[in-house]
């Protein structure tokens, strides 16, 4: 699988089917020889969203939806990057407000798909490096999962003060930002 490509939701009823639609028509058209997947991460809607969706996974045989707890938008992202299997995994909002064809500027950051991995370009094994470094420098972080963008990086940053070896050790690293 080439590429995933995440869509969280909450209460989204009245454009989710739009948004759907144009996602699939861009991905349709780029002719990915190695596949995709649209995913829908719904963080248990209380409108129609879920049922939106599932109808159209009828007609859109790529669509699957993932329903999550409704811990954010944040926790929706995860758990959809969790459940992808493209070697490209990315995310956009419900409301398209970055249209689709903009994955266009970002390809050349991400590399080559060699035997079902992808091998990043000298810019994405830059902005991998400069990611994993970050635990290095915070000990009461961990990193869980990221994405990377034309421009700036998505990541989770789970923040836990009992890993710190004391608070001052916290208050510092505070201190320091």
């Amino acid at each position: 699988m080439y590429l995933s490509w995440i869509i969280p939701t909450y209460n989204e009823e009245r454009r989710i089917e739009k948004t759907i639609r144009e996602v699939n028509g861009y991905l349709q058209s780029k002719n990915l020889s190695e596949g995709y997947e649209i995913i829908v991460a719904d963080s248990t809607s209380a409108d129609r969203t879920p049922e939106i969706v599932r109808g159209l996974a009828g007609e859109i045989l790529c669509l699957s939806l993932v329903s999550v707890e409704n811990k954010g938008k944040g926790w929706a992202v995860r758990e959809g990057m969790l459940h992808a299997t493209g070697a490209i995994r990315l995310f956009s909002d419900a409301d398209n407000a970055t249209s689709p064809d903009h994955f266009d500027k970002m390809i050349p950051f991400f590399g080559k798909i060699r035997n079902a991995r992808m091998m990043l370009s000298v810019i994405g094994n830059a902005a991998a490096r400069c990611w994993r470094e970050i635990a290095n420098h915070f000990h009461h972080i961990y990193l869980d999962e990221y994405v990377i963008m034309p421009n700036h990086v998505h990541g989770i940053v789970v923040i836990d003060h009992g890993r710190a070896r004391n608070y001052e050790k916290c208050a510092d690293c505070a201190a320091r930002r």
